[in-house]
């Protein structure tokens, strides 16, 4: 399994929200969630939001064998180092990093933006702040790129 992340932060709004997206070893849609936030956050702090979230989101669907994929380096180098995380956002980070300790079958990594479109598309999907959608079929928004994504695994 695969769980592709991406976050959506405009400056101007007052909220962020987060694409989780679930796919099959062939890159096939299984679900996906988008959860919005209240607040104006830096990316940096939105992205360590959403890999809380997402590895709260794995462990609560009881799934094995994840891989987490992210656009950000910064957020998988902080997920995937040892090193004590300084800054304020560092506390969200080792949560994360905790949580990770103890599935030792979750990998974090690297992608391209190219191959994380899908994930960036469904952090758009609207939502309510302070809520959360499950998304249990693909919406039409990303059927095309789950295409273009599936062709690239």
């Amino acid at each position: 399994m695969k769980v592709n992340i991406d976050e959506h932060v405009i400056a101007e709004f007052s909220w962020f929200s987060c694409g989780l997206i679930l796919k099959d070893d062939e890159g096939k849609f299984i679900r996906a969630r988008t959860p919005m936030f209240a607040g104006v956050v830096p990316v940096i702090e939105a992205e360590a939001i959403e890999a809380l979230e997402v590895t709260r989101w794995i462990n609560s669907l009881g799934m094995h064998n994840v891989d987490i994929e992210s656009d950000s380096l910064n957020t998988v180098q902080a997920l995937n180092s040892a090193l004590e995380n300084y800054l304020e956002v560092g506390v969200i980070f080792q949560e994360c990093r905790r949580l990770l300790d103890e599935r030792r079958d979750i990998l974090v990594s690297f992608v391209r933006k190219q191959a994380n479109k899908v994930a960036h598309l469904v952090a758009r999907v609207p939502c309510e702040v302070n809520c959360f959608i499950d998304i249990m079929t693909p919406p039409q928004s990303v059927l095309e790129h789950l295409v273009s994504e599936s062709l690239m695994n």
